[in-house]
Order: structure tokens, then sequence, then C-alpha cells
């Protein structure tokens, strides 16, 4: 993966997922117990270790995931963290949070705001606003010390 344009952007392929949910029609997630990583490119398996090596050699790294997927998230969580440990430098954008709640969001990571006053703040009450597993993500961060 050395010597790619890090231009381009990186695909990461849930096997097993779609995203019939994002259309609108209620799915049933598949019952999985471990993810399986595919390359965008030709469709191979990969391993975690290149996925995280690929999005280092990124300017831009999208993550998507089923909606409702208990894999999901944790394993988008856990791919970011895996990022950080790089030394890379990295944002995360999350689509629950928009933009004019950045503010709110920046002190219930630094610990300024409790989670119900964030929620309140940002109108993420309700686990389909907020799903347990970006709340998650946003805990682990908070215990970084927001970073």
């Amino acid at each position: 993966m050395r010597g790619q344009s890090r231009r381009r952007w990186m695909q990461l392929v849930g096997g097993a997922m779609s995203l019939p949910a994002c259309r609108g029609r209620a799915t049933q997630a598949p019952a999985m117990t471990e993810a399986r990583l595919f390359s965008g490119e030709d469709g191979a398996q990969v391993t975690e270790a290149q996925i995280v090596a690929a999005m280092a050699a990124s300017d831009v790294v999208l993550i998507g995931e089923q909606h409702g997927h208990p894999l999901g998230l944790e394993l988008a969580a856990d791919l970011f963290e895996k990022l950080l440990a790089t030394g890379a430098a990295a944002a995360l954008a999350l689509e629950s949070v928009t933009r004019d709640h950045q503010a709110e969001l920046d002190a219930f990571l630094r610990a300024q705001l409790d989670e119900a006053a964030f929620r309140k703040a940002a109108d993420l009450e309700g686990e389909r606003k907020f799903p347990r597993g970006t709340a998650a993500w946003c805990w682990r961060r908070r215990r970084r010390g927001g970073r």
C-alpha cells in the first residue's frame, strides 16, 4: 500500500454489511461476531493493520457502517484509536453532531458537560439521534482528554 497517492480516498467495506437502512427501509442486521475487512480496490480480504496503514497514508478517510449493527461503530472506533496510536494527525467528524453543535461536543470531550447536558444542548436526546456506539466513541475520546 506504500507509494499510493495520499490524495486517494480510502474505502472500507465491511463484509456482509450493506446500507439499506440509509435508503429508509428497516433492516435486520446480520448476525456477525467479527468484522471482515476488504480492499476497496480489488475486494481482497485485508487485516486491520493494513487498513490502519492505508488510513495513515491517506488525506481523507470515510468510514461507513450499517446503522444498528453492533460491530459497525465499535470497529470504526477501534480503527480510529489504532490510527491515533500511529501518531497520525486525525480529526473525527460524526454524522449525528452538526457543525452548529461542535462547541457542545468539544465541551463534553473536555469534561465540561456531562453526557445528559451534552445530549440536551446538542439536540441528541434519544438512541436514534445518538446511538450507543457513537456515545461510546465519544467517551473514549473524553477519557483521553478530548484528544
